[in-house]
């Protein structure tokens, strides 16, 4: 491991789990006063529906990607789309972890979003929450054109690392999921497990002369 400093590291942030939290008060309000959710509700139920959301759960998809083939495979959710891409939004930022963001920045470092939240999704995210992600130099996100490609897989961050980090830089990267914390860590990124804010800081103390 190289010595870390805002000049030989970037630091990578998952989005779900550990710069947002799901916001449930935001995600009931909005199903119980959409006149669309019944609709959601009886097509979520319906055999043909729950056979396509089991495949894809096997196959390891996005979110996104339920969005992407539920609303191009039934034409009678078209109404629903709206709903849908709201309550993808039903997110929250973690304060806690803007603070740290702002902490980095303001110590130099480069930050990286790596995420398989889907650019669709991420698109609307990012335009509730502008000033926060223009911490943010480079975006690595699942999309549609890569067939919603995802960590854990190996191309994922070797695709990241091409496109974000020409440099060959060092990486700490930052997630919720053990599974891709470990992939990281087999491309050669230092990875960090995300449990709480708390803990977050404290591993990254013990990286990070000054934090």
């Amino acid at each position: 491991m190289q010595q870390i400093t805002p000049q030989t590291t970037i630091i990578v942030f998952d989005i779900n789990g550990v710069l947002f939290t799901t916001d449930y008060w935001q995600l009931f309000t909005l199903l119980i006063r959409d006149k669309n959710s019944f609709r959601l509700l009886v097509h979520v139920l319906h055999p043909y529906v729950v056979r396509d959301i089991i495949r894809l759960y096997w196959k390891g998809s996005t979110n996104e990607e339920y969005y992407a083939h539920l609303v191009s495979t039934y034409s009678s959710l078209a109404p629903c789309k709206s709903l849908l891409l709201a309550a993808a939004q039903a997110q929250k930022p973690i304060p806690s972890m803007i603070e740290l963001v702002e902490q980095l920045r303001t110590l130099g470092y480069q930050l990286h979003i790596l995420s398989n939240i889907g650019m669709i999704f991420f698109s609307h995210l990012q335009a509730l929450h502008p000033t926060f992600f223009a911490h943010f130099r480079a975006f690595k996100i699942a999309n549609l054109d890569e067939n919603y490609l995802s960590k854990p897989h190996k191309l994922m961050y070797e695709r990241y690392q091409k496109e974000c980090n020409p440099e060959h830089k060092q990486v700490i990267f930052i997630d919720d999921k053990k599974r891709n914390v470990y992939a990281a860590q087999q491309e050669g990124m230092i990875g960090v497990l995300f449990n709480n804010p708390q803990q977050c800081r404290k591993a990254l103390l013990a990286l990070i002369p000054g934090l």
